[in-house]
């Protein structure tokens, strides 16, 4: 009997804390309690605070009686699932640089709405979760900080800023992924990018592409996938020292390359290259680390332009 008690007690407790939130009233700030209801085209004002990670947000066919309106993110936002099915009349979901989005599981965008938020979003689940984008496209860094959290995409992805991952698992799942940079190099906190057999263009420059962390707190799974870097300025890829495998890497800098892999390795841990590719005409190209008879590197094939060196 205790038992069963204790469980209907974990259940109402569940019942209480996960909240909907569904938006109505057309346009208007994120902070304004009278668009939150507890329906579907129910009356606002239906809640005392705005929603936090416990509460799923809901934007749907009753959310928009006409056309041209917007939700500013006017404050942080905190959300569990943000989803935006059957969101009708095409309004515009903004915010500014200044203000982040914190969700604590999933999110569902649709092709149906205009996503101009310039703002940043973590994902901070502790569970599996997935990351729906419908064509549309993020438009500052996203964070994954959830332990023991994993987020698989469903379709594309693209990010006009980077990916950061600090702890749980992203999975490209074999979609494109676009993204100025790629940032795995986030302390100690076990964490996998798994790029799934995906085609993934990196557009930024400098230092787009770190991969450092040991064995035991970094997972990185390639499965025949393929890195490009499309930015013609200088790139820098940290390998890091552990032992890993990395994609195919093209790069289309007609300027300088390295790629940083330490000086740990040795005849039995390695790090293992796929396929390279340097595009350009006389690019300058450095693997650089300890090369002698105890730190081998392993290469698939390795193709060049014009004048490199």
């Amino acid at each position: 009997m205790r038992g069963f008690l204790f469980i209907c007690s974990l259940l109402l407790t569940s019942q209480i804390f996960a909240v909907d939130y569904f938006w109505v009233g057309n346009g208007g700030n994120w902070s304004d309690l009278s668009h939150w209801a507890s329906s579907s085209g129910g009356a606002g004002v239906a809640f005392g605070t705005q929603p936090t990670t416990s509460d799923n947000v809901h934007f749907d066919v009753n959310s928009f009686s006409i056309g041209g309106q917007t939700v500013t993110v006017d404050i942080n936002g905190f959300c569990d699932d943000l989803d935006f099915t059957g969101v009708s009349n095409n309004p515009t979901f903004d915010g500014g640089a200044a203000i982040d989005i914190e969700v604590g599981r999933s999110i569902v965008f649709v092709a149906g709405f205009t996503h101009s938020y310039t703002g940043e979003y973590e994902f901070t689940s502790g569970a599996a979760e997935t990351i729906t984008s419908a064509g549309q496209s993020f438009n500052n860094n996203i964070e994954f900080n959830g332990t023991a959290g994993s987020w698989t995409l469903t379709d594309v992805f693209t990010i006009n800023g980077e990916i950061g991952i600090q702890r749980g698992t992203l999975d490209f799942s074999g979609f494109d992924v676009t993204a100025t940079s790629i940032d795995a190099n986030r302390g100690t906190q076990m964490r996998e990018i798994d790029f799934g057999g995906s085609e993934v263009d990196i557009t930024g420059t400098g230092t787009v592409l770190d991969l450092q962390g040991n064995t035991t707190s970094l997972t990185v799974t390639t499965a025949g996938s393929t890195i490009t870097f499309t930015n013609t300025g200088d790139v820098t890829v940290e390998a890091g020292s552990a032992t890993k495998t990395l994609p195919n890497l093209t790069f289309n800098s007609t300027n300088d390359v390295r790629v940083n892999t330490g000086g740990v390795e040795d005849n039995t841990n390695r790090i293992t290259f796929g396929d390279i590719v340097a595009v350009g005409d006389g690019v300058d190209i450095r693997f650089d680390g300890d090369y002698d008879d105890n730190n081998v590197k392993t290469f698939g094939s390795i193709t060049y332009g014009n004048n490199c060196r």
